[in-house]
C-alpha cells in the first residue's frame, strides 16, 4: 500500500518542484505538467477511496442495503450505461436475459461489480470487439448466473491465480497508464462473497476472458 501511495505523490512532487523551479514560466511545458499533475492526484484519490473501502469490507463495516431487483433490470441498466461508451470505443456490447429472476442485493454496490468487470473489458479489447454480458437461472442451485464475456487480450496463464490479489496487475504499464489502482477485483470479490455469492474468472491469452457471478435468486413468480 505505501508502495502504491508513493508513486503518485513521488510524481506530484517532482512536477511540483519543476515549476517552482521555473518552468512555469514556459506556458505549454507548465501546462503539461499540470495535466500529468491532475491525473496523478485523481489516480491517488482512487486507490485511496478504494483503500478505504476495502477497509469497511474487511472490518465488516461496509454495510449492505438490499433491495429486491430482477435480474433483467439490472442487465438493461448496464446496457444503457456501457451504450455510449461501447459506441465510441468501437466495440459491440450485447446484452441478454435468458431467464428472469429476483436477487437481494445493494444496488450500488453491486452495480459498481458489474462496472469494473466491463470497464476492463472495455480497455483490454480491441476496436471492433465484442463483450457479452448475459443473465440466467440455474433452477438446480437456486442461483442467479451473470457471465461476462470478451474476445480481448485476455489474461497469460501465470497471472491467473494472482488475479484477486490486491494491488496485482496483469499489464502493470498498461493499467498504470489507464489509471487502475489493482484493486478492482479484490473489490468485486469482497462485494460478491458479502451478499453470499461467487466469482470466477477463466480466461486465454490473446482470445479473451470470462467472468461469472453467481447469487442466491428465486425465480420471478410470473414465470
Amino acid at each position: 500500500m505505501s508502495h502504491e501511495l508513493r508513486t503518485p505523490i513521488t510524481v506530484l512532487r517532482s512536477y511540483l518542484e519543476a515549476l517552482l523551479d521555473g518552468a512555469y514560466e514556459e506556458k505549454n511545458l507548465a501546462l503539461q505538467f499540470l495535466q500529468v499533475m491532475d491525473r496523478e492526484s485523481d489516480r491517488m484519490a482512487r486507490l485511496i477511496q478504494d483503500l478505504l473501502q476495502l477497509s469497511r469490507l474487511d472490518s465488516g463495516y461496509e454495510a449492505l442495503n438490499k433491495e429486491t431487483v430482477t435480474t433483467a433490470e439490472l442487465v438493461n441498466r448496464l446496457a444503457e450505461r456501457f451504450a455510449l461508451l461501447a459506441f465510441h470505443s468501437n466495440t459491440q456490447f450485447l446484452t441478454e436475459v435468458l431467464e428472469n429472476s429476483w436477487i437481494e442485493v445493494d444496488k450500488d454496490r453491486f452495480n459498481q461489480v458489474l462496472d469494473n468487470i466491463v470497464s476492463n473489458s472495455l480497455k483490454y479489447t480491441p476496436k471492433h470487439g465484442i463483450i457479452k454480458v448475459s443473465a440466467d437461472y440455474d433452477r438446480s442451485k437456486g442461483t442467479a448466473v451473470f457471465v461476462m464475456t470478451d474476445n480481448g487480450s485476455g489474461i497469460p496463464e501465470q497471472d491467473m491465480p494472482h488475479i484477486f490479489d490486491r494491488f496485482y496487475r496483469v499489464d502493470k504499464a498498461r493499467s498504470r497508464q489507464l489509471g487502475g489502482t489493482g484493486l478492482g477485483l479484490s473489490i468485486a470479490q469482497e462485494i460478491i462473497r458479502a451478499h453470499g455469492g461467487d466469482i470466477d474468472i477463466s480466461s486465454i491469452a490473446g482470445k479473451g476472458t470470462t467472468v461469472r457471478i453467481t447469487l442466491p435468486a428465486k425465480v420471478r413468480e410470473d414465470q
